[in-house]
């Protein structure tokens, strides 16, 4: 991926409600469908940035819809941090029985990984630095959660 021209504007996950149509070049010049028009959604952006700012456009292809209950900012963090924990999922899918490590756990990424590695059955012990981020992770219900600040977490892991 290319250096960004500067300045510019960081982001490639974008949340909101649709407020303006227009022609949609990636489709071949098709107007774009006007259910759009007032709808929640979420997309992400590719290779471009631009995801901070107050207003952004993106392809209608790269466009899903949000239910009235999901928050934009869980949308941005499932459209985004969301598809590398299923790609790390996928590439190495645990299975019952499993013992999986996450460090970072209480980080987007590694939330995301304990909940998928329960999920396929895996025991899993999720690591963060700091009684308030470990006190978080226990909602997530691991079968253990250790501080790697603490001295005696490598021997509480074995």
């Amino acid at each position: 991926m290319p250096a960004p021209a500067l300045p510019t504007m960081p982001g490639r996950e974008v949340a909101g409600v649709v407020d303006l149509l227009g022609t949609d070049v990636d489709l071949l010049g098709t107007d774009v469908d006007p259910v759009w028009l007032g709808r929640r959604a979420v997309a992400h952006l590719g290779l471009v940035s631009g995801g901070y700012a107050e207003q952004a456009t993106a392809s209608v292809d790269k466009l899903f819809p949000l239910l009235d209950h999901v928050g934009f900012a869980d949308a941005v963090a499932a459209v985004g941090t969301g598809r590398t924990a299923l790609g790390v999922l996928a590439l190495e899918p645990p299975r019952a029985g499993d013992r999986v490590l996450v460090l970072s756990a209480a980080g987007g990424l590694g939330w995301l990984l304990v909940q998928g590695a329960a999920w396929h059955g895996a025991r899993v012990v999720a690591a963060a630095r700091g009684a308030e981020r470990t006190a978080q992770l226990a909602a997530l219900e691991p079968e253990l959660v250790v501080d790697y600040g603490s001295g005696d977490w490598v021997e509480r892991v074995r």
